[in-house]
């Protein structure tokens, strides 16, 4: 693997894991005690982390220092999109089957 691609997915990782704890490059600076300028660095792969910065960042994103190249370890957008898709038709179909048995209930009673 190419150091090139290697600092991208390493990069990558960090907004991701960042983004899922809704934390700012501020805030993740300020938790990691490195500067923002350097975690937006490292973010865009114009910076290769050194081992020293890749443990501080592990621990403030509550991962294992491992974890940030693994390429596969992040899902993709697609993944995502999808997974939130598939929250909205659940959400949705129990709501309606709440709905219909509400009014199967509802319209029994005025049979009888």
């Amino acid at each position: 693997m190419l150091t090139t691609e290697l600092v991208s997915i390493i990069g990558g990782n960090v907004r991701c894991y960042r983004n899922d704890l809704q934390l700012t490059q501020l805030e993740l600076a300020v938790k990691s005690k490195l500067s923002k300028a350097y975690i937006a660095q490292i973010e865009t792969g114009k910076k290769t982390p050194s081992l020293e910065a890749i443990t501080m960042l592990a621990e403030a994103l509550e991962i294992c220092p491992y974890q940030l190249f693994l390429d596969d370890e992040v899902p993709d957008e697609n993944e995502e999109m999808i997974d939130h898709a598939r929250k909205i038709a659940d959400t949705l179909k129990s709501t309606i089957d709440k709905a219909i048995s509400k009014y199967l209930k509802q319209n029994s009673k005025h049979r009888k």
